[in-house]
Order: structure tokens, then sequence, then C-alpha cells
């Protein structure tokens, strides 16, 4: 069984061959509830306690990583095309690549609006426009307090949030606030609360989503040279 000293030689691992792009695992592996599956020159597999599988790939020899990464995982994301391959030859589900922005700077303005976390009461509009997952997936969000909305004098202009494993997303802006910055503001309040908290601000981005490419981009966030490769079955 892996232990904590392991876990800082997985992130040690990690950072030494890409920080950028293998930021999100670091912060599971420091950060969350987690496994430490494998850890070799061959690369790194762990699993979230939601049951999510991370793995990169340092070298050619990808087989033994995929062969880390459990036959149950019903969601795994990984850092490495070789992987990408492997998994997608094993039956697994994909949709495109990502890319994975991270922030490094110092905190932003969020404008003169005011946010607040969903609650219960809120689960139906969180619902009715955040289509990924099913109701109980959904209603996990809003419970963990994960889901926070951008009021300009009460009115809710929209929402974004945390996923589990701790990335920015769920950014949904209402039709009639767009092309008023109100994404960027509520992005700037995720960021701040990452960096109030000691942690570095991360997120996915499809990489055919120009409009939230651009908008990393805004935010002054980095993107990392490889791709992630989400997939599931």
């Amino acid at each position: 069984m892996y232990i904590d000293k392991d876990k800082k030689k997985a992130v040690n691992a990690l950072v030494s061959d890409d920080g950028l792009s293998h930021v999100d695992m670091v912060h599971i592996l420091e950060h969350e509830d987690c496994a430490l599956l494998h850890l070799s020159d061959a690369g790194v597999v762990l699993r979230h306690c939601s049951g999510t599988v991370f793995a990169a790939s340092f070298s050619s020899d990808a087989d033994t990583v995929a062969d880390a990464i459990p036959m149950d995982a019903r969601l795994v994301d990984v850092h490495d095309e070789r992987l990408f391959r492997i998994l997608a030859s094993r039956g697994y589900s994909f949709e495109e690549p990502c890319y994975l922005f991270s922030y490094h700077g110092s905190r932003k303005d969020e404008g003169k609006y005011a946010f607040r976390e969903f609650s219960q009461k809120d689960f139906p509009i969180y619902a009715e426009h955040y289509k990924s997952g099913d109701e109980e997936e959904l209603m996990k969000d809003v419970l963990d307090k994960r889901v926070i909305g951008i009021y300009d004098d009460k009115i809710l202009m929209g929402f974004a949030g945390f996923h589990k494993e701790g990335s920015m997303g769920m950014l949904e802006v209402f039709p009639a606030f767009r092309r008023k910055k109100v994404g960027t503001c509520l992005l700037s309040h995720l960021i701040n609360l990452k960096l109030d908290a000691g942690l570095i601000p991360f997120c996915n981005v499809y990489v055919s989503n120009v409009p939230s490419i651009r908008l990393q981009a805004m935010l002054g966030m980095s993107r990392a040279e490889g791709l992630s490769f989400w997939l599931w079955r």
C-alpha cells in the first residue's frame, strides 16, 4: 500500500515531467482524498475519492501505466495520447481532448457583483442549465456548496463552480447578461477563492471551445503544452 511519502514522490515525478500538464494530479495528491495506485518510472496512476482515475505516462512504456488503471474505472483522465489510444482500444468512449489551464498570478478584480453559494432552493435552475450528470450528481454539487451564483442587485446572472476533483467549471451566463464580462468576473471570483485557500486554480477546456479558450487567456491562465483526454464507459 502506498503511503504519504510515496504521494510526495509521485508529486515530484509529475512536476519533474511537466508541472503545468499535471497540475490537476498534483492538486489531488496534495489536497484531495485519493489513493495512489501506481508509481514508477513509467508514470503515475491515482484514484480520486469520487472514483475518477487520473493517469500520466512518462515514457514509451504506456502499457504498464494503462494496466494499472482499475478495470472498474468508469471515468478516466489521461495526460498522454499513448494512454488515450490504449484505453480507447479497450472500449472507453471519448468526445474530444481538453486543454488544461492553470493560474499562477495574483488575486483578480471581481467587479461590482455579489456572489453566493447555491443552496437546495437553487437546484432547479442549476439542473435546468447544467446537463452534465444525473439528478443525484447535480444535487450533490449543490449540497457540497461547489456551485456559486453571480448577482447584480439580487438578480441571478449565471453560475459556475468546482468539480469534485477541484477544477473550475460549470460556467453558465444567462443570455441577457452575456458580453458584459459577467463570466470574467465570475471566474475571477473562483480564482480568488482558490488563491485565498492557498491552492492553484485550474480548469479543463475542450479544444473546440474557442470562446472559453479566449476567456482563459484574458484571465491570465497558463495553458499546458500537453492535452488531457477524458474517457468513460
